[in-house]
This record gives C-alpha cells, structure tokens and sequence, in this order.
C-alpha cells in the first residue's frame, strides 16, 4: 500500500468534509458547497451525493472539488472555515493581519490557525 492509499482509507469522507468548512449534521446531512444551496441536500457517510445538483464522489473527491471552489474573493472553503475561526477565537490578531496586509500571505499557509500564538 502506498501513502496515497494509506490516507484514503484512513480519512473519512465525514472528516474531509469538515476539514473544508463543511457542517455535516447527526444525520449526514449538509448544505451542498457545490451549488446555491440553501438546505442540506448533501448526504456525507462513506461517499458524498447530493440530491441537488447529484455531485457525487468519496473522500478524495470530495477535497479536490473544494480546494477548486472559491468565493468572490478567492478564498477556498478551508480558508473561509480559518477566517471564521480567526474572528471568533483570535479577533485581535485577525484585525491585525487584515491591517497589515498579511491576511492573504497567513491564509496561503495552509490555514493552521495552530500558528497564531496564544
């Protein structure tokens, strides 16, 4: 087995899904990132389909199309999850790099929120 397998099969399409900002709810059910989706049409359990739109796919699908998706303002899902995490746990340093201009260098890092310090 090589790593790619190794991590296809030890990351779920649950957790790729929330990786990317995505809410899942108890039932599996989220709100399609894929479409103007304004209630959950996408079920998530071992492979991802939505009624919606009928996307479709697992795990690795799933992360490559969201890594393609970008707001108006180029941001991918993952970043957009970090700069929701920014402004709720760590405003001050969020208010920080959007003034410095360092918030499109921080996000470009792979939004670890992990590298802002306590």
């Amino acid at each position: 087995m090589n790593v790619f397998e190794a991590v296809k099969q030890s990351v779920t399409t649950r957790q790729a899904a929330e990786h990317y900002g995505i809410l899942v709810g108890r039932n599996g059910m989220c709100v399609c990132p894929f479409h103007d989706d304004k209630n959950p049409s996408m079920k998530v359990d071992r492979r991802f389909h939505c009624f919606g739109c009928q996307a479709d796919g697992d795990g690795t699908t799933l992360s490559i199309d969201c890594i393609a998706i970008e707001d108006e303002y180029g941001n991918t899902p993952a970043q957009r999850a970090e700069l929701d995490w920014l402004l709720y746990n760590k405003p001050l340093e969020c208010v920080q790099l959007v003034l410095s201009g360092e918030i499109e260098h921080y996000l470009s890092l792979g939004c670890d929120h992990g590298k802002l310090k306590d």
